[in-house]
């Protein structure tokens, strides 16, 4: 099977369009993004055990079926990223391409692994769910029921980061993290939020119309005005600066 080709769930034949009175809610409609044809065929076998989950449509980002719309609107929407997706793409754009093409769906981020900034680019997007894929299948069905009674799930793993990273700025408190944030000049800030955005130097130069050395040169100067040592850091700074 060809990673880019899309899987198609079609259950029209099993199941009616209109479900007949009964204590049990319809099954939610879910539509899984992930470009891995083997990681797509897995969380097929696996929803398929639960009669609570329809899986409507598995697809790469670029090649969405449209069995995703035959039904309306999906109701989860999982946008599943690997490590190779995540260093070569910007998640910011995926996950705004979704909530263009899927408005009112619940969505979804699964990652390999947890990073500040990628909790920062989730909150910016208000996504509902963000998990990593070492969650079991069982875990994960019962994420998407909670977000999809309007929960906001973020497992506490994914804080661990923050929580390292963010030691010093604790015991500073949120008055001095502020502080630091506020004493960046007006363009290290924006750079700042852009690199926490999980932006690389290339992509952040083109957004602010510099070069790619001045970006550098900005974020050099971030990091000592900060006592930063990593982007990882710089991330984390800013995110407990929000708040």
């Amino acid at each position: 099977m060809n990673d880019s080709q899309a899987d198609t769930v079609d259950r029209g034949d099993e199941l009616p369009d209109e479900f007949p009175p009964s204590d049990q809610p319809p099954p939610l409609d879910v539509l899984l993004i992930d470009a891995s044809a083997l990681n797509r065929s897995c969380f097929s076998a696996g929803i398929d055990h639960d009669g609570s989950i329809r899986l409507v449509a598995c697809a790469a980002i670029d090649q969405i079926p449209p069995a995703a719309f035959a039904r309306g609107m999906p109701d989860i929407v999982i946008l599943r990223l690997i490590a190779e997706e995540i260093a070569e793409a910007d998640v910011a754009d995926r996950l705004q391409r979704l909530d263009e093409l899927f408005p009112g769906a619940a969505i979804i981020l699964i990652i390999p692994t947890a990073e500040p900034r990628h909790i920062l680019t989730a909150l910016q997007h208000e996504i509902l769910g963000l998990t990593t894929d070492q969650l079991s299948m069982a875990s994960t069905i019962e994420v998407m029921r909670l977000v999809h009674a309007g929960m906001v799930v973020y497992p506490p793993m994914l804080f661990e980061s923050l929580r390292t990273v963010g030691t010093a700025d604790e015991n500073m408190g949120a008055g001095s993290v502020r502080s630091g944030i506020n004493k960046l000049t007006k363009r290290q800030y924006e750079v700042l939020r852009l690199l926490a955005g999980g932006m690389p130097n290339k992509a952040i130069a083109q957004e602010l119309g510099i070069s790619d050395s001045t970006v550098k040169v900005h974020i050099r100067a971030i990091m000592e005005r900060l006592g930063l040592v990593n982007r990882t850091q710089a991330a984390a700074r800013f995110l407990r600066s929000q708040f």
